[in-house]
């Protein structure tokens, strides 16, 4: 048994010289903050007449966020993709954006260097035409903010004691840090051949991250975009290409040294298309969001007393957390789902999707992500077209799960789908991204507070005292009753001590010297 720099010794078996100014994570703020979004919104010129709507989505590139020791704001833009029939019966597409802004408040002064995300859902959006140029779009954000911080593991001693004579009993807990990163000016091109009299109805991407490493303050991202372009000729019928680019990327990021675990996800902020010479040449702006984070020691103390003076100290209960998981995968899902309405004769034109995470378990070793994806397809019946939606569940088994979490973010995309109908049957595929982090929370009681008594005169004290051991008391209690050093203790009754506070540290033994 040793002693640390301070007079400590660990709770565990392993020594751990404690640190001064040794910090530790904690949560500040998880909060659901809902915005509704009412917009009238003007097609472009160029665009055709909107005769009737067919389907609205939402793209939710990264908010730019503002923190301050109280508060988390978050501002962005909602990018809605509208299909629509113009007046002239042929599909058409427009683009069109609203903004927002978000904001949640904390207790001031628990924590410093603070950090904040938000996790934003687009839910129920509506869209109504009041006019051939002009629809009215509501949608519901749903802002999951999160923030986290550091807070000192430092005692808090009264003045003038020195370190001499006291005691100190500290324990290392792993807690969990933190490092966040995005870039949404990030541009990809390619080019497809489609023919001189081609006519662009819309286009949609979807970015994939397969891998992402961070390491010594970058971040390393590879992956890929899929795109989907729905386009016609000149009395012919719509044609969707699909194309799959690669990318790789590098964003700078507040995260020293190895050893983070990280995941990223991403999103289309813009969709730049033309067509020249029968090639169609389509320009995508990406948001990009990298998010790590990485288990480190943090020392506290777990009780403190001075062998030469009184000692009244002050607990306080801290939440840490631990990381479970932080990473990337996918998954395919596959189901048919019957429905009613749909024409005797149809065919589907294109497909697209939205995955929605439920649940997040641990079972038999791994984690479980539950949720479900919602399909839209167009289709063409009869000469006219419509979109049908249904739903299937998901069933996502991934990682190796040390634990339950108590907390955990799934941002989901699906960059590649397909729908097959067979009359009032849909069949559907699709490849589902996950980028998922999951965290627990462990509740530790530590010495906050600890106010000494003048010293004592230890020429007044016996020469030694002999103590009988009560049944689980162990050389730390046993000492700290007599305020007498442990490492002292030990050593005048020839015992061998990994952790004084070990409920076996004064097995075996019936009394003691002090």
């Amino acid at each position: 048994m040793e002693k640390n720099n301070f007079g400590g010794f660990t709770a565990g078996g392993e020594m751990v010289f404690e640190k001064r100014g040794d910090k530790i994570s904690v949560p500040v703020c998880e909060k659901t903050v809902v915005t509704e979004l009412s917009d009238d919104l003007i097609l472009p010129d160029y665009r055709p007449e909107i005769r009737r709507l067919l389907r609205i989505s939402a793209s939710l590139p990264t908010p730019s966020p503002y923190v301050s020791s109280d508060m988390a704001e978050f501002s962005g833009d909602v990018i809605y993709s509208i299909l629509y029939v113009g007046g002239d019966g042929k599909l058409a597409s427009a683009e069109l954006t609203a903004v927002y802004d978000a904001e949640a408040e904390f207790p001031s002064g628990m924590a410093e260097n603070i950090i904040a995300w938000d996790e934003i859902a687009a839910e129920n959006i509506v869209g109504r035409v009041t006019a051939p140029r002009k629809l009215n779009i509501r949608c519901r954000l749903r802002h999951t903010v999160r923030a986290v911080g550091e807070m000192p593991t430092d005692v808090e001693l009264s003045a003038d004691t020195g370190t001499d004579g006291i005691m100190r009993l500290t324990e290392t807990y792993p807690s969990c840090f933190f490092a966040i990163a995005d870039d949404d000016s990030y541009d990809i091109e390619e080019n497809f051949p489609v023919g001189a009299e081609a006519r662009i109805i819309c286009a949609e991407a979807v970015p994939f991250i397969g891998d992402v490493q961070v390491k010594n303050g970058e971040a390393a991202l590879r992956g890929s975009v899929s795109v989907r372009v729905l386009y016609d000729t000149e009395g012919g019928d719509p044609i969707s290409i699909d194309r799959k680019i690669p990318f790789e990327a590098a964003l700078p990021i507040t995260a020293e040294g190895d050893g983070w675990e990280a995941t990223a996800h991403g999103t289309a902020a813009g969709i730049y298309t033309d067509i020249e010479d029968g090639t169609l040449r389509c320009k995508i702006r990406l948001s990009l969001a990298v998010a790590a984070q990485k288990d480190m020691p943090a020392v506290v103390t777990k009780d403190i007393f001075a062998v030469d003076r009184t000692c009244d100290i002050k607990h306080a209960e801290i939440q840490s957390l631990v990381s479970r998981y932080c990473g990337v995968g996918n998954f395919t899902l596959s189901g048919s789902s019957e429905l009613s309405g749909v024409p005797e004769e149809y065919e589907v034109i294109s497909a697209n999707a939205t995955a929605e995470p439920g649940e997040l378990s641990a079972e038999n070793g791994k984690y479980v992500l539950t949720g479900k994806c919602r399909f839209s397809a167009l289709i063409r019946g009869a000469e006219e077209y419509s979109c049908r939606e249904f739903e299937l569940p998901f069933r996502y088994e991934f990682g190796r799960a040390d634990g339950d979490c108590d907390d955990y973010t799934a941002v989901l995309s699906c960059p590649i789908v397909r729908v097959r109908g067979d009359g009032n049957v849909m069949t559907a595929d699709a490849e589902i991204c996950a980028s998922v982090r999951a965290l627990s929370r462990k509740n530790i009681l530590a010495v906050r507070e600890a106010v000494f008594g003048e010293p004592e005169d230890l020429g007044a004290k016996p020469a030694y005292t002999v103590v009988y051991v009560s049944e689980g008391e162990s050389l730390w209690d046993l000492s700290k009753r007599y305020s007498a050093d442990p490492e002292a203790v030990a050593k005048a009754n020839g015992l061998r001590v990994g952790s004084p506070a070990a409920q076996d540290s004064l097995e075996g033994v019936d009394f003691l010297i002090i």
